[in-house]
């Protein structure tokens, strides 16, 4: 888990270029997936997306992409920015970090300065960062840029993804203070059973943890997204259900700016 200063180190990370914020969790296979799918639909919209992987690599995986450095190797000064992140697609780069993350907590300022150089010298404009967090850790990339991210927690069909995604949204309302979440639910699932599953979630969220969800889908189409730079990102309210493809980007506003 990160505490409060490796929260200061990520946000610092980005304070010049100030994007809109998704943290995607859920402790499951399907994560890196729906992640990567989310990233693609925003970046054939002409949107610059950096998927920040917090995981053992399941993100780049998930793109075709073998990645063999990380941020952790720019940390230790072995390796530039430049030389780890990856290009999947013009408007989407992808940043390994697993060990890099966890390392921004005590950087020595040797290390510290040498770090921002690296993301100030990287002229790539960012307007998305999406966080693909590992099992229980979204709470620290919540916490970086001030609660301000929207929570994007997916659900498997594999045995036991109720209890790993109520797990996640418990964890981010103890840690961070949730109040509300998006919810995806796999598209393994019929339409029926995803909209089951949806409601069995919501309903324990709302009266054990007090967290309001909203159902989502991961069909995202180009033509569903509403930006216009420098205006705000926009999702979509749903409708019709999780296999039927609901709209998930058009009218519900997520500030690109902070402060």
């Amino acid at each position: 888990m990160f505490d409060r200063d490796q929260a200061s180190g990520l946000r610092q990370l980005f304070l010049r270029q100030r994007p809109a914020v998704f943290v995607t969790c859920g402790g499951n296979p399907a994560q890196a997936s729906i992640a990567t799918r989310l990233a693609c639909a925003y970046a054939r919209d002409d949107i610059s997306v950096l998927l920040l992987d917090g995981t053992s690599g399941e993100a780049a995986r998930a793109l075709g992409i073998a990645a063999r450095y990380e941020l952790g190797h720019v940390i230790a000064g072995d390796k530039r920015l430049d030389e780890v992140v990856h290009f999947a697609d013009t408007n989407l780069a992808v940043l390994p970090a697993r060990r890099g993350i966890e390392q921004l907590d005590g950087l020595d300022p040797t290390r510290a300065r040498w770090l921002k150089r690296q993301f100030s010298a990287w002229r790539w404009p960012v307007e998305l960062l999406i966080v693909n967090a590992r099992p229980l850790a979204g709470s620290s990339a919540l916490d970086a840029f001030g609660g301000k991210a929207r929570v994007i927690v997916i659900v498997s069909g594999e045995s036991g993804a109720i209890t790993s995604a109520y797990a996640e949204i418990k964890n981010l309302r103890n840690a961070s203070g949730l109040t509300d979440c998006d919810i995806i639910v796999s598209d393994a699932h019929p339409a029926h059973q995803a909209r089951e599953i949806y409601q069995n979630l919501a309903a324990a969220c709302a009266e054990f943890l007090g967290v309001t969800c909203r159902l989502r889908d991961h069909g995202v189409a180009a033509s569903g997204i509403g930006w216009a730079r420098p205006r705000p990102l926009t999702l979509a309210e749903p409708v019709g259900n999780a296999a039927d493809g609901l709209a998930y980007l058009r009218k519900e506003t997520l500030h690109a700016a902070f402060g």
